[in-house]
């Protein structure tokens, strides 16, 4: 039954932007990292929510001078201090944790990562990287098990 499965929901064509089909499985793979990239790259462009639609304002500009500010030193405090300590660490290797207990040698560093990011709307590549986990569908995966399964 897991077998059948696993062939249901195997894609063995894929339909591209010219809709054109791609059938050989590394075309197929090379497609996905592709859209992947394009999907979760930032471009450093805004997205234009000018949109014509009759919906009140309920937000005042005095609000939303006071949601767009800068934020200040205690409300960045109280919001990382808000976070689980035991949240797993980031591509650093850093966790939440770490930066509460040496919040007083690092609290100037990190406040100036946060206004950067509120200043220029990006964030440096190392911070937003994803982990990714490859689980392996064989007990003990090889380089013949790849050669074998054609990955």
């Amino acid at each position: 039954m897991a077998t059948a499965r696993q062939k249901k929901q195997m894609i063995i064509k894929l339909k591209d932007e010219c809709g054109m089909w791609i059938d050989n499985t590394q075309d197929i793979a090379a497609k996905f990292i592709s859209d992947y990239k394009a999907r979760f790259t930032a471009n450093g462009r805004g997205q234009n929510t000018n949109l014509d639609i009759n919906i009140p304002k309920v937000i005042t500009n005095t609000d939303n001078m006071a949601l767009v500010k800068l934020p200040d030193l205690d409300e960045v405090k109280q919001a990382l201090f808000a976070i689980d300590s035991n949240k797993i660490p980031g591509p650093d290797g850093f966790g939440v944790g770490f930066f509460k207990h040496y919040w007083s040698v690092v609290k100037n560093d990190f406040f100036q990562c946060i206004l950067e990011f509120f200043r220029h709307g990006k964030l440096l590549k190392q911070i937003n990287h994803t982990f990714i986990a490859l689980i392996p569908k064989l007990e003990n995966p090889n380089a013949s098990d790849q050669l074998a399964y054609g990955l």
